[in-house]
């Protein structure tokens, strides 16, 4: 096994029997997510870390700047060029704040127990 950034894993494919590869980089490397041999679910407690999160700062939560780029993100636009850039496999949620912070304790309590 060797590991290489994740930009690269495509790439890697020329000189590898498998590769993963995030879904940020399969329309770029030409691939179709039927290419895959096997592909995550969304909705796996496996899948829990790897959720993309909107944050600012404490006292910055309601800042006009963020809130407007947050609303624009969940333009049918952007998440249409979104879910194209994936190959079609990205997904959208809007988990509540609290249930991301649980979700980070676990994940930083499972890191903590070494587990």
């Amino acid at each position: 096994m060797t590991p290489v950034s994740a930009e690269q894993t495509a790439v890697a494919l020329n000189s590898v029997d498998a590769s993963i590869i995030n879904n940020d980089f399969v329309a770029d490397a030409g691939l179709q997510p039927e290419d895959a041999l096997y592909q995550d679910q969304a909705d796996s407690p496996a899948a829990r870390p790897y959720i993309n999160v909107w944050v600012a700062r404490e006292g910055e939560g309601d800042n006009e700047t963020f809130q407007r780029l947050i609303e624009l993100y969940h333009t049918a636009e952007v998440e249409d060029a979104s879910s194209e850039a994936s190959g079609g496999t990205a997904v959208f949620t809007d988990n509540p704040a609290d249930e991301l912070q649980e979700i980070l304790d676990e994940i930083e309590g499972n890191l903590a127990a070494g587990s």
